[in-house]
């Protein structure tokens, strides 16, 4: 019989592989963080699932213990998948830049309204127009997160917010919450800039204050 036909049990053998006897192993299952592990196995985090990059994990370049990505960490993704502190820096300086070109177009254009209706109708212009408008730019990085997986400036940057133990996308309640956790930050002296500064030393997943508290990570979208 030659060692790669059938053979006459079927049985499985030790590690998945196609064995001499073109049995299937124990191991083909999928193990605890999907990526290509030692013997192969796919699992939650690798490939097309959570923390992965919708291709074919087997394509990276092997880490420690046989994960493309280096070797998991307790609880969250393996640093290779983590958003770098430049990127995550440069995204959050794009949003502000965003946010605040907004804010002027929208002052702007109501302002002319105002100059153009007559006095008795100047404050329509600002509650028909600016009220929206204002409540758009505070409800633009919850709504982002939660619909594109980053805001335009993460999207930029080629970032993403995940859940931080299971690396899902955030519902639009977390990704609310998370907001809601930011933005009070901004009107405490100094309280803002470190928690934006925070990710730069923190360790083990380079996390900002507010996604301590919201259980959130910032990853690469795709694999570098």
């Amino acid at each position: 019989m030659s060692e790669y036909q059938q053979g006459p049990y079927g049985q499985q053998g030790p590690y998945g592989q196609q064995g001499p006897y073109g049995q299937q192993g124990t191991y083909g299952q999928q193990g605890p963080y999907g990526q290509q592990g030692a013997y192969g196995q796919q699992g939650a985090y690798g490939g097309q699932g959570a923390y992965g990059y919708g291709q074919a994990p087997g394509y990276a370049a092997p880490g420690p213990q046989g994960y493309p990505y280096g070797a998991p960490q307790a609880g969250g993704p393996p640093m290779a998948m983590l958003g770098s502190q430049g990127a995550r820096l440069g995204a959050r300086l794009l949003d502000i830049v965003f946010q605040l070109v907004a804010m002027i177009v929208m002052f702007v254009v109501v302002g002319l309204l105002q100059a153009a209706l007559p006095r008795d109708a100047a404050w329509l212009p600002p509650l028909l127009i600016g009220i929206p408008a204002l409540i758009a730019v505070l409800l633009y990085e919850p709504f982002t997160n939660w619909k594109y997986g980053g805001t335009f400036g993460k999207q930029i940057c080629g970032l993403r917010v995940a859940q931080l133990e299971t690396g899902a996308p955030l519902t639009f309640g977390r990704s609310l919450g998370r907001w809601a956790i930011v933005f009070p930050m901004g009107f405490v002296p100094l309280l803002g800039l470190l928690n934006v500064l925070w990710c730069c030393w923190d360790e083990p997943y380079r996390q900002c204050l507010h996604d301590k508290v919201a259980g959130t990570v910032v990853v690469r979208r795709r694999a570098q």
